[in-house]
């Protein structure tokens, strides 16, 4: 399938099944991974260059291909193999629960497990979706608040098990090197270093641990000045790196894409990013932004430069007699006469 197809679907298409088509792992990881690879392209030839990346699941992929960890050709390999496995394991669900870690985990028992800690007080259930709805009950009993995530499968959690070894398999076959440009984690939350980027069981685990996306945001905020940009369709990871408790003041989080509910439209949002970016002080390489754009000169109607003289009289003033005595005026220079074609 062509994924421009599916992510912008030809006038006339069925809008309802081209979204239920997205729907699907199989199309949606390759999708995510092409936008989130696209959209850091354009902002690093806009002069936008990342000192460092934190991939959120998929996006850590992306993150990788950005820093030449693999090709381009071979991250929609490993991509669409990715979303090819996990599309054909049985259905689950997640639980997006508001509650710490730690108090999570007592109400954790199998099968269902912890696969993302997105916030101090932000993590996600994974497994089969009758036990996530017994565990939604007892949290609720508790006075816990819970959220079922659109999702078709329990990532991150023992459902992905048998695709381990085939999706390691898949990746053995592609020489990975290491990254040019840092990457923080989501799986330690350390920078990832050569052995772990270049280890194929890394990335093949790495759809199988818990998403510690809050840890990494607190190891970009303890840098002063940060700036954090979201790179990928919709706003959530910027959401939750500006609820970070880390982050100070002065540390600016941008977005590319609006909110799927938003009105905002995609330019809007990217040139909003952009200009939020340069008031920062953020270097924008504004050659290469304008380089496509054509010019043309559009003839406009002479001026016609009218004298009015627009000098506001002073108040008169009392003298020490009590009589009104005017004010002396200072006296008006003409202005000058404009040079033809001057403003």
């Amino acid at each position: 399938s062509d994924l421009r197809d599916l992510i912008f679907p030809p006038h006339g298409t069925d809008l309802d099944e081209a979204a239920a088509a997205l729907k699907d792992t199989s199309i949606a990881q390759p999708s995510i991974f092409v936008i989130e690879t696209a959209l850091a392209k354009l902002w690093m030839h806009w002069g936008v260059r990342p000192a460092a990346m934190v991939g959120h699941s998929v996006g850590e992929f992306s993150a990788a291909c950005i820093a030449g960890v693999f090709t381009l050709d071979e991250g929609l390999e490993i991509l669409a193999a990715r979303g090819r496995l996990m599309s054909d394991l049985p259905p689950g669900g997640m639980l997006s629960v508001r509650s710490s870690e730690e108090d999570l985990l007592p109400y954790l028992e199998h099968p269902v497990e912890l696969a993302a800690v997105n916030g101090p007080q932000l993590c996600v259930a994974a497994g089969p979706d009758s036990a996530l709805e017994e565990l939604s009950k007892r949290l609720g009993a508790d006075g816990i608040a819970a959220k079922p995530l659109h999702t078709s499968h329990a990532f991150h959690s023992w459902m992905m098990d048998p695709v381990i070894d085939p999706f390691a398999q898949v990746i053995e076959g592609i020489e990975l090197q290491a990254p040019e440009i840092p990457i923080i984690s989501t799986v330690t939350n350390a920078t990832l270093g050569e052995p772990e980027a270049t280890d194929a069981r890394y990335w093949a685990r790495h759809l199988r641990n818990p998403v510690r996306f809050y840890g990494a945001l607190q190891q970009l905020w303890a840098t002063p000045d940060q700036i954090l940009l979201e790179v990928g369709p919709g706003n959530t990871l910027a959401t939750l790196a500006r609820q970070n408790p880390q982050r100070g003041a002065g540390q600016m989080v941008f977005a590319s894409s609006p909110h799927a509910a938003s009105d905002e439209g995609d330019s809007a949002a990217i040139l909003g990013a952009l200009g939020g970016l340069w008031a920062s002080g953020v270097a924008i390489d504004w050659d290469a932004y304008y380089a496509y754009e054509k010019r043309g000169r559009v003839p406009l109607p002479t001026y016609p430069f009218e004298r009015k003289r627009f000098w506001k009289e002073p108040k008169s003033t009392i003298s020490s007699a009590g009589i009104p005595k005017p004010a002396a005026t200072p006296p008006v220079a003409e202005p000058p006469t404009p040079e033809p074609g001057t403003v």
